[in-house]
């Protein structure tokens, strides 16, 4: 009796996969204008150090291109760059790169849902990354990807920690 249920499962299993596999349901179709992708990693580091939670963002200022490229980088620094955020890699191109990294220190009110709250304290939002790399039209950063896998490790300096907005109780 076991072995008919395990049987039966497998089967399911095998069905289910087969099903799947005839009607595409492997992952995302990519649109029919969509450009070849090349594997592109990009580090990022401060000091030597890698830095994890960077937004990595390439954009094409020769080319007003309507796909999204860039991604986040992990523990070890590296980001896996994406295009239109799920398919693996990026377009052949000439690239600036600007960067991203903020933290958000304080609490705001005590219980936001409450008729009751009470605003304890300010909520200040910090960029981790020197300016320059935050400036889509200023950052030095550049990278050219030509028909091949590219990996590549920036260097961005000293950590910072600048203040770019304080919310008040009374900010909207």
């Amino acid at each position: 009796m076991k072995l008919t249920a395990v049987c039966r499962l497998l089967s399911a299993v095998f069905f289910c996969t087969a099903v799947c596999s005839l009607s595409g349901c492997g992952g995302p179709e990519k649109p029919k204008d969509f450009p070849k992708l090349y594997s592109c990693n990009i580090g990022i580091t401060q000091n030597g150090a890698p830095v994890e939670g960077v937004q990595v963002v390439l954009y094409d200022p020769e080319v007003n291109s309507r796909w999204a490229v860039g991604g986040i980088t992990d523990r070890s620094g590296n980001a896996a760059v994406r295009t239109h955020g799920q398919f693996v890699g990026a377009p052949a191109g000439k690239y600036k790169i600007f960067l991203t990294k903020t933290i958000y220190e304080g609490q705001g009110w005590d219980n936001p849902e409450s008729d009751t709250r009470k605003w304890v304290e300010d909520i200040k939002t910090y960029s981790l990354i020197d300016a320059q790399y935050t400036d889509r039209e200023k950052s030095p950063l550049e990278l050219t990807i030509e028909n091949k896998s590219v990996k590549k490790v920036f260097e961005i300096g000293e950590p910072v920690k600048t203040l770019i907005y304080t919310q008040t109780k009374d900010s909207r």
